[in-house]
């Protein structure tokens, strides 16, 4: 399991680099996953593709063939799976943190929220922080993608790249599918 990320060379060429998964949190995404349910390409472009159009479309994880896309988007967090044969699987889980998306916690869920262990946070921003900053990439052992992990990256989103690009008239319709689609979410602790 490793996180991949877009990274724009000194010469502005863009380059595919991966980075490993600490294991706590790929322990939480193993969780997960067995979770997911399918979603049609009908469904994907009615919602989650507007994602595509916002900041959170940068947070992506190489799973064997498969590319898991990890999304924060209230009212909590999203995990959606490409798979090379085209499939699209997905799961809204309610976000540790219980006053994201304006979320009134009550004091016993403020007391057990651990923000030091946040899979969500980690899963989401360890890459993004990587995909801007060289000293992220560094520390997160973060290296250049090999051709194969390339040609795994780009075969399990082909089949949903290849689908009709969104048109801005329905960008805010989608947006609020998306929040009805992810309602309260499954609640997966770590």
């Amino acid at each position: 399991m490793k996180y991949v990320i877009w990274v724009i060379e000194d010469d502005d060429s863009e380059a595919l680099y991966t980075g490993p998964v600490a294991s706590s949190d790929a322990d939480y995404l193993a969780k997960v996953i067995p979770l997911l349910e399918p979603i049609s390409n009908a469904e994907y472009r009615s919602g989650l593709a507007a994602i595509l159009s916002t900041a959170a479309r940068f947070s992506y994880i190489l799973l064997g063939d498969d590319i898991v896309w990890c999304i924060e988007w209230s009212p909590g967090f999203i995990v959606v799976k490409f798979t090379p044969d085209g499939q699209i699987l997905g799961a809204a889980i309610r976000a540790l943190n219980p006053c994201f998306g304006g979320r009134e916690a009550t004091d016993e869920e403020l007391d057990a929220f651990d923000e030091d262990n946040n899979p969500h946070y980690n899963l989401i921003f360890d890459p993004w922080d990587a995909q801007f900053e060289e000293d992220y990439r560094e520390s997160g052992n973060f290296q250049r993608a090999n051709e194969e992990e390339l040609a795994r990256y780009q075969s399990a989103l082909k089949p949903v790249s290849d689908l009709e690009a969104l048109d801005e008239a329905s960008f805010e319709q989608c947006k609020a599918n998306i929040c009805e689609w992810a309602g309260k979410g499954l609640v997966i602790l770590p």
